[in-house]
């Protein structure tokens, strides 16, 4: 072998590396100054824990500053939405109430010219209230479709040969066409689920089953998609990390979920709670096995 010629096989580089372990840093340096990314499995796992808690402290600033509502303690950032979003809309709000209470007056000819034109300036200001409203909901529903989709980039290795650079534009473009194909489907249990239109029906996977953001992202990248080599949830980066939560044990999963779990985010809370640690093989095939059919929410 002749690093310098270029004449090296890579299976040499390899052997020089596991003999040489100074290489690495080197080598790690060359792939980014490259233009690819390469992080290690704990520095992907921080990156993506750091990331992810950004998203969710950003999404409960903005719940809070809207709506003055704190979010409780233990309370997970979609569930803090719902309740929040729920409120405001069964809830009559002082601006309803006085539209109201103008209405009847003028109704029951106690009203005059002065309190008309103040109902229909109340109007048009509960009109855009209602519109920023619907606004918020669809952002925050489209916020937690990207986190899903996040999910399924992370499962995914990527064909080396490719750019990031153009990766990352296939990603984006993929991450828009998914997002607006994404709808919240009401079950008949009162639970809600999001499913994926496309031609005015629901996206299937292969097993006949409403398909995942994960799914639809993998066929519409599969060109560029290294497919001997799928990633376990370490990004493009890596190939994921060991199953315990924080250097814990994991411990042994029962045989059935439990009947407090009715959800895919009680479903993630529950697994953490045994151990296992987001992104790790372990997780992902515990998620994979007691998480077919439930609900996102």
């Amino acid at each position: 072998m002749a690093i310098t010629d270029n004449s090296f096989t890579p299976e040499e580089l390899t052997a020089a590396v596991a003999a040489n372990p100074a290489l690495v840093p080197h080598l790690v340096g060359a792939v980014k100054g490259a233009g690819y990314v390469a992080r290690s499995a704990d520095e992907e796992t921080s990156f993506i824990g750091t990331k992810t808690k950004e998203i969710y402290d950003g999404l409960d600033k903005d719940i809070f500053d809207t709506s003055g509502i704190a979010r409780n303690p233990t309370e997970r950032t979609y569930d803090y939405a719902k309740r929040v979003i729920g409120k405001f809309k069964e809830d009559t709000t002082p601006l309803q109430q006085e539209i109201i209470d103008l209405k009847k007056t003028i109704a029951d000819g106690n009203g005059n010219e002065t309190m008309k034109a103040q109902l229909e300036a109340l109007q048009t200001k509960e009109a855009e209230y209602q519109k920023q409203l619907t606004e918020k909901d669809t952002a925050l529903f489209q916020k937690d479709v990207k986190l899903d989709i996040r999910d399924g980039v992370r499962g995914i290795k990527f064909d080396p040969s490719v750019k990031e650079s153009v990766v990352k534009v296939l990603v984006d473009n993929a991450t828009q066409s998914i997002i607006g194909m994404a709808k919240q489907q009401q079950n008949a249990d009162g639970t809600t689920s999001v499913v994926y239109i496309k031609d005015g029906k629901t996206l299937l996977n292969d097993k006949n089953q409403p398909a995942d953001a994960a799914y639809i992202l993998a066929d519409m990248l599969k060109d560029v998609v290294d497919a001997g080599h799928q990633g376990q949830g370490g990004g493009a980066g890596g190939q994921g990390t060991g199953g315990a939560q924080g250097g814990r044990k994991p411990t042994a999963l029962p045989a059935t979920l439990p009947a407090t779990v009715k959800n895919q985010g009680q479903l993630m809370d529950w697994l953490m709670e045994y151990g296992l640690t987001e992104g790790s093989k372990e997780y992902d095939d515990a998620y994979d096995k007691f998480g077919t059919g439930l609900p996102l929410r």
